[in-house]
């Protein structure tokens, strides 16, 4: 949703990422975890919770996953642990937002039990 992906194509690129993702570690609501696989230990992905910019207090649940980890329900469960730790944390609420460009939400984010 949102944003295609995109390769990084300098280590300057690289680490304003990685800085931009460390910034959410102030506070321990929010934060993007690696998804390890437990068949294999491989980490297939990241699933986070990230506070949304002048969102009035919204949070985005979002994932990636690499292509070859895709279509094995690895997202779905990465999701569900993600939004039960928001929960967990005090969430009062659950909305679903897609951009306005965004195609309505993926099957992981429904198979998880997203409240429709």
């Amino acid at each position: 949703m949102g944003n295609a992906p995109r390769v990084l194509e300098t280590p300057a690129q690289a680490e304003a990422a990685i800085e931009r993702l460390r910034s959410h570690g102030a506070d321990p609501r929010f934060g993007v975890w690696a998804a390890e696989r437990k068949d294999t230990g491989v980490i297939a992905g990241t699933a986070m919770l990230v506070p949304i910019p002048n969102g009035g207090g919204e949070v985005e649940v979002g994932w990636y996953f690499h292509p070859d980890s895709r279509g094995n329900g690895f997202a779905s469960e990465a999701v569900q642990d993600t939004v039960a730790k928001g929960f967990t944390d005090g969430w009062p609420r659950s909305t679903r937002w897609s951009g306005p460009t965004a195609s309505p939400l993926s099957p992981s984010a429904v198979d998880s039990g997203w409240p429709s």
